[in-house]
Formats: structure tokens, C-alpha cells, sequence
């Protein structure tokens, strides 16, 4: 007797399957996970950071807050539905101005950071420890999760801190 086998496992062949469907652009983006992040300006000038909280990783260390897209949104739309649910703000879309973006393939992480201004300055620690206001010179200050630390060390802190009121005189 004799046995037919396919010359591969069922594993590999679904694999092989898989990716023969998707283009590598698409390969890229089904895997990787996408953040949007906000640097909120304050009148003053100063930016908001949030403490995250027990129990959740990299726990008490500072960020600044947003979360991960959900399907069919874009980097701005993420950040105006992640600020209403975790500090009840809420955002102008023309508002809205992009920093820039870190990329992690290594944890298959895109961080997309971008600045603007609340309709007010009052938010509210829904799913943070704490919360706060600060300046460029308080940066060294703080231990930032390491993504939020990667932008830091990429941008000019002064260049971060005014880009806000810059872009606006400019338009």
C-alpha cells in the first residue's frame, strides 16, 4: 500500500497560504500594532504626562496617554476616542498635529506621537495613577516607558514644548 501525504505539514501549508495572500506592506501592518499618543499642551506651554498604574505593565512608570487603533481608525481619530475614555477630554481634529513616529518591529509596536490642545485643561485620571502638567525642565524627572523615552531622546525638548503655539502662527 501506499500513502499519499502532502510534501508539507498542515502548519506550513496554512503559513505558506497566508502569507502568499498578503502583499509585504500588508504583512507588516496586520502584525504590527499601532499607538497614537498625545503631547497635550496646556495654555502655559506645558505638556501632560500620565503615571500608569498598578497591576498593568511597566506599572508606575510615566507616559503620555493614548492607546492602540482599533480597525478603521485613523492616528488622530484613535487619540480623540482614547483621551475621552481614559482622562475624559475631548479634541478639535484640525487640532491635531503629528510629531513623530517611533517604530519597534522587535515588539511589533508603531508609535505615532502627536501634539495638540484639549478643549480644556481639566483632565480627569480615569485609568492613570496620576497625572501631570509639566515642563522641559522637568522631563529628567520622570522614568517614561520606553517609547515615550525614544521621542524624547529624539526631539528637541524646546522644539516639543512650542511647537503647538508655532504651527498656529504659521497658519
Amino acid at each position: 500500500t501506499r500513502r499519499i501525504f502532502p510534501p508539507f505539514s498542515l502548519q506550513s501549508s496554512i503559513f505558506f497560504l497566508f502569507q502568499v495572500r498578503l502583499r509585504p506592506s500588508e504583512q507588516e501592518d496586520f502584525f504590527m500594532i499601532r499607538v497614537s499618543a498625545g503631547i497635550l499642551q496646556n495654555e502655559d506651554g506645558r505638556i501632560l504626562i500620565c503615571q500608569r498604574p498598578e497591576g498593568k505593565k511597566l506599572a508606575f512608570h510615566w507616559e503620555f496617554p493614548g492607546g492602540k487603533q482599533e480597525k478603521g481608525e485613523d492616528d488622530a481619530q484613535c487619540l480623540i476616542r482614547e483621551l475621552h475614555e481614559e482622562l475624559d477630554l475631548s479634541l478639535d481634529p484640525s487640532k491635531i498635529e503629528p510629531v513623530c513616529t517611533i517604530s519597534r518591529p522587535q515588539d511589533n509596536l508603531t508609535v505615532v506621537f502627536l501634539l495638540c490642545r484639549p478643549d480644556h485643561y481639566q483632565p480627569a485620571a480615569l485609568e492613570h495613577n496620576d497625572l501631570k502638567w509639566i515642563g522641559p525642565h522637568e522631563l529628567a524627572d520622570y522614568s517614561f516607558c520606553s517609547s515615550d523615552q525614544m521621542m524624547l531622546d529624539q526631539t528637541d525638548h524646546a522644539l516639543l514644548f512650542d511647537l503647538y503655539d508655532r504651527k498656529q502662527k504659521n497658519s
